[in-house]
């Protein structure tokens, strides 16, 4: 969805939006759940930073932090709730601070899984790479060492069959019909 044509979403509705506040969406899902008598959702928050553009278009990682973490201990989410980031500056932030957030460890580059974790400093709960820089020997690696693996963005059909064969922990997709069909069908 969205008001401006993306030519890498064929299946883009084209319609009016907003950027809402987190807030807002917090605030709109759990009452949607609550007015249908669903089941809790868990939150996968991603925080964009990066040092390049600290207080031009978001704060710097601490003040960032503590927002978000304000935030989600007002509405006491935080048994659901996961916070990723690429930019390991949040996430270091958040480990020293507050230990008993659940982390994900967003990856885009090329070194290997053992480097991020060096530089990252700290064991995340999920590493959670770009599903082109996985294979199955890899996966079976990281989550020998205590770490969820959950690939991003896997939008195929058969992409998203090939790492359900690895035994992902999770998927990122922009279709989640297609994932859903997928584990659905295994």
């Amino acid at each position: 969805m969205g008001s401006v044509r993306n030519p890498r979403f064929p299946e883009q509705r084209q319609i009016s939006v907003y950027k809402p506040l987190l807030l807002d969406v917090i605030d709109s899902i759990e009452s949607f759940i609550r007015e249908n008598s669903l089941q809790p959702v868990n939150y996968n928050i991603e925080l964009k930073t990066k040092a390049s553009t600290d207080t031009l278009f978001h704060p710097v990682p601490a003040e960032f932090s503590e927002l978000v973490y304000d935030l989600i201990s007002e509405k006491q989410l935080w048994n659901r709730v996961t916070i990723q980031s690429f930019d390991f500056r949040t996430l270091q932030y958040f480990h020293a601070k507050h230990p008993e957030v659940k982390l994900a460890l967003l990856i885009e580059n090329e070194l290997s899984w053992r480097s991020n974790i060096d530089s990252l400093g700290f064991i995340p709960d999920i590493y959670s790479s770009y599903y082109r820089l996985l294979s199955q020997k890899k996966v079976e690696e990281i989550q020998g060492s205590g770490m969820k693996v959950i690939p991003w963005t896997v939008n195929e059909i058969s992409e998203i069959n090939k790492v359900l064969a690895w035994e992902v922990d999770g998927i990122i997709t922009d279709y989640p019909d297609r994932a859903l069909n997928a584990t659905n069908r295994k």
